[in-house]
């Protein structure tokens, strides 16, 4: 039997609401990794909506999400993580992404179709987990909001080289961004 911890939901603008998470820094998954959980500052949910220029715009099928984690400065582990959703993923089923590899000391991956997109910055420093390789990147939506302040709430799975594994939720209330036009370049 797997031990599970309770430990805070991260739901920016409000008081932490209690989440489960498998794991913790002293048990073992399933597949034989270290649960271990990243120590949050922040979660921050956006919607960037298709339509530039328009107030207020509809939610649309060309919209994107992003959820967007930022690590405790006090105990450096992560600097950012940021998931970045297409308006038509799929709520309730796992994602395996892509590694796309590490460039500027950025973690990428994504789903084959696109609709998932991670990256992963680690903070220099004394860390949570002991190695920076990503081995695999798994992330479940649990909750597309359909218009602001709704939550969108995705669980992020990352397994990485030396058996860590961050199987964790992060949750906020959507915002929608404001979308500016480029101007059309001068001929």
């Amino acid at each position: 039997m797997m031990k599970r911890l309770v430990v805070p939901l991260f739901v920016a603008g409000m008081a932490p609401l209690m989440g489960c998470v498998g794991g913790g820094a002293a048990s073992t998954s399933s597949a034989g990794h270290t649960a271990v959980e990243l120590t949050v500052d922040s979660v921050v949910a956006t919607r960037v909506p298709g339509a530039c220029g328009v107030t207020e715009p509809p939610f649309s099928s060309k919209d994107d999400f992003v959820l967007e984690v930022t690590g405790d400065s006090k105990k450096p582990t992560i600097g950012e993580l940021t998931v970045k959703l297409a308006a038509e993923v799929a709520t309730g089923t796992p994602i395996e992404l892509a590694l796309a590899g590490e460039t500027a000391g950025v973690e990428a991956a994504a789903s084959p179709d696109g609709t998932v997109q991670v990256s992963l910055t680690l903070e220099v420093g004394e860390r949570e987990i002991g190695s920076s390789r990503v081995a695999s990147v798994v992330v479940t939506v649990d909750s597309m909001p359909a218009t602001d302040g709704q939550l969108l709430s995705a669980e992020v799975v990352i397994d990485f080289v030396d058996g860590d594994e961050v199987d964790q939720t992060y949750s906020a209330p959507l915002r929608t961004a404001v979308v500016i036009c480029p101007k059309p370049a001068a001929n």
